[in-house]
């Protein structure tokens, strides 16, 4: 019904903030492929608080991951990690993430992932 973004009261609310949203609980339920989808209908400039941004881009590693794409669920945190590297540091879900992605992906992209597991504090 708002039909625009805004960040009234703090709340980030609006059709952006909705489709984060779906993102994630597709990505709750094990639905990667809607996940992904959905993503690709994101404006990511729209998403104007820096801490939704880079939480968009880790849901949509993690659809990656489900769905066993792992170059771009890679690509993914490593654009959260650039604008926000403390909500990598800071979150053991991501933690878990960087890990299932070192545990499931080609050689070719493991090191990679156990630089940005160094990087983050996720290195076993």
């Amino acid at each position: 019904m708002l039909g625009h973004d805004g960040n009234h009261a703090w709340t980030a609310f609006g059709p952006t903030n909705v489709q984060l949203h779906r993102i994630n609980l597709a990505v709750t339920l094990g639905d990667a492929g809607s996940a992904i989808a959905i993503a690709r209908e994101v404006d990511d400039a729209s998403i104007e608080l820096v801490e939704r941004r880079a939480t968009f881009y880790l849901d949509v590693a993690a659809g990656f991951t489900q769905w066993g794409k792992h170059e771009p669920a890679y690509l993914a945190i490593r654009h959260a990690e650039a604008i926000a590297p403390e909500e990598l540091t800071n979150r053991s879900s991501v933690h878990g993430l960087v890990h299932q992605l070192a545990t499931a992906s080609p050689p070719s992209l493991q090191p990679r992932v156990r630089e940005l597991a160094a990087r983050i504090g996720a290195a076993e």
